[in-house]
């Protein structure tokens, strides 16, 4: 993703800045980048946890089919499916989210899962919806935080 919001926000942004040293990345920190880092990050955390939402209501309301890659290509290649699907959406998300946000978030998801979205790298938000519809879709009950723990065998009493 563009930046990892499951950390803290230096802790990501000093690496991507390219400079040798830390110190040289410190010195392009401003107040104001400082203050753009600090929202940026809030956002995409945000973000994430309504795509993660969204991507588990849709699963529950329509099951794993009614987001597959084939039928989220749809949903996006269709005017008309995408109205129906947007005012789903809205009428569930909007008043929480806003509607510019629910409509911003659902595309992206839409699009990282049918696979139009080829980028190595996309929003927090993305990649959290589509990896929420993998653990759900894909390997339900196959994702585990700790997958050593799952594959080691457990020891006899």
């Amino acid at each position: 993703w563009q930046c990892d919001f499951t950390t803290v926000p230096l802790s990501d942004w000093i690496p991507r800045q390219g400079a040798p040293t830390v110190r040289q990345a410190l010195e392009k920190l401003t107040e104001e980048v400082n203050g753009f880092i600090g929202r940026r990050y809030s956002e995409a955390y945000e973000e994430a946890q309504l795509a993660v939402r969204m991507v588990d209501w849709l699963v529950a309301s329509g099951g794993c089919d009614s987001i597959r890659p084939s039928k989220s290509a749809a949903i996006l290649g269709s005017e008309g499916l995408w109205k129906a699907t947007e005012r789903r959406l809205l009428k569930a998300w909007g008043e929480i989210w806003g509607d510019e946000t629910v409509v911003n978030i659902s595309q992206s998801i839409f699009a990282r899962i049918a696979s139009l979205d080829e980028e190595p790298t996309a929003s927090p938000a993305a990649c959290a919806g589509h990896q929420t519809y993998l653990s759900l879709c894909k390997e339900p009950g196959g994702g585990h935080a700790l997958p050593w723990v799952v594959a080691a065998p457990l020891p006899r009493s």
